[in-house]
């Protein structure tokens, strides 16, 4: 009688976490969440290699994890769906009970985060033989050293016994380094799966063939200024994409949305496609250290809302013959997601310091490629236990957990509906706890059942089309008493009275912020009319001032050092 015989996929690894375990799908660059029952069952089948359904109930039953049998076919579908498990129609043996193995490790750990990061992005270098006006990374080329490749292969020790699944290689330029092909076959060959981004200016297709067996993927980065201003560009670009295919590496481009590029978007990403690119990463315009330059091709919230549709547009004319995937950063871009078709999708917004972790060129850990900073450092892969530091770090818990914290909860992404699955960048969060700034529309419930916490948030989101609010308009709006109202309203340290004789406690007293006193400060430094009308109007200087606030504090901070 023929029957099916169940096996793991050779490409799947598997890691327990306190859940039940990541499956992780060499082939696809996929990771699954799954629960303890199926955690157990993939590793039986690890230990066990091959095992008929009848074999799988029966070991399960002596672990005490009572599948169903109809449960059990159901979750084998969904494991061969992912092609996570594998199947062969067989002649059906009754094999001997005694000679299955199911001696499987019940302790989970009491953690609630991941035992290591599925991705680490390591900068190999911060040189780079371009000096793009948009490089956020340019701001670091000089306060690194590189490790040696004997400490890059210490580096790659630790982090294949945390069972980390991918690295991910960056800069700067990673193609400058001359021991780069050397690094990548060693960490390919300890079981990472290896990516490289680079451009095709300094794109080496000897030093590429060199590593093309053990590399998964390389994405070009794309100088959008130059593919609009010139033609050899595209060419070039071609050329690139046809080597690095013939090697049979999996290629894609990463696109920076700039107002430029948003203003382009459809030429754009059709000059892409008509290369030959199927993969595409769209990436948020990072703040860098020339603020000017930044303030002006950032795109404004609003600007960005009216992109959302256009954009979706545009990507739907591809229908599935080319992968569009959006950088963390720009999870809002899917804010609109039911939160359990996200969760089932793998959408969760920022990963900073759990499912991710950058490493410097000199093994300095960060949260995340975006946030190096002295005060974001988390040590030195070099130098600590890496297992010991993923586990025990307060600041890593602290990336981990901003969703949990006050200040987060008080912030407009706090009540926002999305927040588990976007919760907006901690790049564009101020002092990168709070909200996120450039965020085109969060989605607001019923938000006189949002607490204290959200009431704060909400009152923000209220002051971006208001100048004012009463007290009286405060009850009403939140559903709360007077008292309650007037203790909320003074405890925000970012507004003030209207006018000094008001008590702030009556109904008719209005609140409003303190950008506003500011407005009329720089309205009376600049002047106005015979006739008494300002030479610089409210709408204006709000709209000044609205640009600053979008450039983050705390990266303000550092550059005025620099």
């Amino acid at each position: 009688m023929l029957k099916y015989q169940y096996y793991l996929n050779n490409n799947v690894v598997l890691r327990k976490e306190y859940f039940g375990g990541l499956v992780f799908n060499k082939n696809t660059g996929n990771t699954l969440d799954v629960d303890r029952e199926t955690f157990v069952l993939l590793q039986l089948l690890e230990q066990n290699h091959q095992l008929f359904k009848n074999e799988i109930y029966y070991l399960m039953n002596k672990l005490d994890y009572s599948f169903e049998i109809s449960d059990l076919t159901s979750v084998l579908k969904e494991l061969i769906k992912y092609k996570i498990v594998l199947f062969n129609k067989i002649i059906y043996c009754n094999r001997s009970k005694g000679k299955l193995s199911y001696d499987i490790n019940h302790n989970w750990s009491n953690n609630i985060f991941l035992s290591a990061p599925e991705t680490v992005h390591w900068a190999a270098t911060y040189r780079c033989n371009l000096n793009c006006p948009d490089c956020y990374a340019r701001r670091h080329k000089d306060l690194f050293e590189e490790m040696t490749f004997s400490e890059a292969k210490l580096m790659i020790d630790k982090l294949t016994k945390a069972k980390v699944f991918q690295l991910a290689i960056g800069g700067g330029e990673a193609l400058i380094r001359d021991d780069i092909a050397d690094i990548v076959k060693y960490a390919a060959n300890c079981g990472l799966v290896v990516h490289i981004t680079t451009n095709i200016d300094n794109f080496n297709s000897e030093k590429v063939q060199s590593m093309s067996s053990h590399l998964t993927a390389l994405q070009f980065g794309i100088d959008a200024d130059r593919l609009l201003a010139d033609t050899n560009y595209l060419e070039k670009l071609h050329l690139s994409y046809l080597i690095t295919r013939e090697m049979q590496i999996n290629v894609g481009v990463n696109l920076i949305l700039t107002k430029m590029v948003i203003n382009n978007f459809n030429y754009i990403i059709q000059s892409l496609v008509e290369v030959g690119f199927k993969n595409i990463v769209l990436l948020r315009y990072k703040p860098h250290d020339n603020q000017k330059r930044w303030l002006q091709e950032n795109v404004k919230p609003r600007k960005l809302k009216n992109f959302e549709s256009n954009m979706k547009e545009i990507i739907s004319k591809y229908d599935n013959s080319v992968r569009f995937r959006f950088d963390c950063a720009l999870s809002f871009l899917q804010r609109n997601i039911n939160p359990k078709t996200a969760k089932k999708a793998g959408i969760r917004g920022c990963v900073a310091a759990d499912r991710i972790l950058a490493i410097g060129p000199d093994g300095s850990i960060y949260p995340c490629s975006q946030l190096i900073t002295e005060d974001t450092k988390i040590g030195n892969i070099l130098k600590t236990d890496f297992n010991e530091l993923a586990n025990n770090s307060k600041k890593l818990r602290e990336y981990r957990d901003f969703r949990n914290q006050i200040v987060f909860r008080s912030s407009i992404c706090g009540i926002c509906k999305a927040k588990d699955h976007c919760g907006g960048c901690r790049v564009f969060s101020n002092n990168r706890k709070e909200d996120d700034i450039g965020c085109p529309e969060p989605i607001i419930g019923d938000i006189n059942n949002c607490g204290k916490h959200g009431r704060k948030g909400d009152l923000k989101n209220y002051f971006k089309t208001h100048s004012y609010i009463s007290v009286g308009t405060y009850m009403e709006r939140y559903g709360v008493g007077q008292k309650r109202a007037v203790k909320e309203l003074k405890n925000n340290d970012w507004l003030v009275k209207r006018y000094d004789s008001d008590t702030g406690r009556k109904k008719s007293d209005y609140y409003m912020k303190r950008i506003n006193n500011t407005i009329y400060e720089i309205q009376d430094l600049i002047g106005y009319t015979s006739g008494g009308v300002p030479f610089a109007r409210e709408e204006e200087i709000k709209e000044w001032i609205k640009g600053e606030e979008l450039y983050p504090d705390w990266l303000q901070r550092i550059n005025e050092i620099i």
